[in-house]
């Protein structure tokens, strides 16, 4: 099949067929807005879908990402539950997380901290009021959203984001 971007947006999808990993120019995979999706099912068919390159998958419910080499470049998880990333998503270019209000921040920057690739992080709206010191070992970031939290001081350690050209604090309250 020559399909490149498949939009499954607004249904009640629990898993992906296993045939959509023979989708081979499939680049780009929109699931959002599917709460009844199993994360383990859609990350196991997407692990097989080595050509995929962007996956959105705004609130859906996911609770956790599973530890399974996936090589997408942008990933948008935007209004889910998730605690924490797995080192597999080190090929990241761009991660979307905003409103994703239950996120160990000392964790994923841990786990992103020995990303090469990472350029884009947005963490808006996640209820931060502290950032981890562990945010300076981002040091491929280009972009940083922290739009809409609740923050009072930022860590010293941000001035070690010496690739950072836009940081975004901005908040409308």
């Amino acid at each position: 099949s020559s399909l490149e971007k498949l939009n499954l947006e607004g249904n009640k999808f629990v898993t992906l067929p296993e045939s959509f990993t023979s989708l081979k120019n499939l680049k780009s995979l929109n699931v959002s807005q599917n709460a009844v999706i199993n994360e383990e099912m859609l990350f196991a068919v997407l692990a097989k879908m080595q050509n995929l390159k962007t996956l959105k998958a705004d609130y859906c419910q996911i609770r956790s990402v599973p530890n399974t080499t996936i090589y997408l470049q942008d990933v948008s998880l935007k209004g889910n539950l998730i605690k924490t990333l797995p080192l597999n998503i080190l090929y990241a270019k761009s991660i979307d997380l905003s409103s994703n209000t239950l996120l160990d921040l000392e964790a994923i920057f841990t786990n992103l901290s020995s990303s090469k690739s990472l350029k884009t992080l947005n963490l808006g709206y996640c209820k931060i009021a502290v950032l981890p010191i562990s945010i300076g070992a981002l040091k491929s970031l280009e972009s940083l959203s922290l739009i809409g939290n609740n923050l009072t001081i930022l860590p010293a350690e941000i001035g070690n984001l010496s690739n950072l050209k836009f940081l975004d604090l901005s908040n409308e309250d």
